[in-house]
């Protein structure tokens, strides 16, 4: 490797891409392809073996990022097509950012796939058990993950909290026992996860502005 060659920023470069830090890591290439080009004006040959070089290092990241290694040979092969019809600085600039561009999209797909797997588990974990007592903690194991990065991703997927979506899972179970009068609001408000009967009420109350009671005596079967 040329000792002039910043290898520290081809490492952060590699960092961003697997984190899928897009606007990151095109400030660190962006650097990079303009040394790359400054260092080595005038001679073709050296200016594309670094790009190449940078090219293969991009798809290593992205791979390990999660991206699918089948596209990502197809997206190299083309764009090696194209490489060698390229001469000026600019183009090769542009060709480099282009093919960069294709790669993150590769590992922002592979990223949400991944991401609503992770939700999904969560889902599931508290559909199976919303009577039960349920805490993030123990939803974030379900799932895989620590509490902070499913908080994370389920505002980031779907918009509302962990704790809003249990809530809409128990008072959507409340309001199907509550359309007959063979449970009392207490044995509801336990059989959906509440132990207290008061704090059910009020949280019915605030998603459905009605009490439970309201609700059965406007829905009996």
């Amino acid at each position: 490797m040329n000792p002039l060659y910043p290898m520290n920023k081809e490492k952060e470069l590699v960092a961003r891409i697997k984190l899928g830090d897009k606007i990151g890591a095109k400030t660190i290439l962006n650097k990079l392809v303009g040394e790359i080009l400054f260092k080595n004006s005038g001679n073709e040959n050296v200016r594309k073996a670094r790009i190449l070089e940078l090219i293969v290092v991009i798809s290593r990241a992205a791979v390990e990022a999660g991206a699918n290694m089948e596209k990502l040979l197809g997206l190299n092969y083309k764009y090696l097509e194209d490489l060698s019809e390229i001469n000026e600085d600019e183009a090769l600039y542009k060709w480099m950012i282009k093919a960069f561009s294709s790669f993150m999209e590769e590992v922002s797909r592979s990223s949400n796939k991944k991401n609503m797997a992770i939700v999904e588990r969560a889902m599931k974990c508290m559909r199976t058990n919303y009577n039960k007592s349920l805490t993030l903690s123990k939803i974030a194991k379900a799932a895989y993950v620590n509490t902070y990065y499913l908080s994370h991703l389920f505002k980031k997927e779907l918009g509302m909290t962990v704790v809003d979506y249990l809530t809409k899972v128990r008072i959507e179970e409340a309001k199907r026992l509550l359309q007959n009068d063979k449970m009392s609001i207490i044995e509801i408000a336990l059989e959906v996860g509440y132990e207290d009967q008061s704090y059910f009420s009020k949280v019915f109350k605030r998603n459905e502005h009605m009490t439970p009671m309201v609700y059965r005596k406007r829905n009996l079967m």
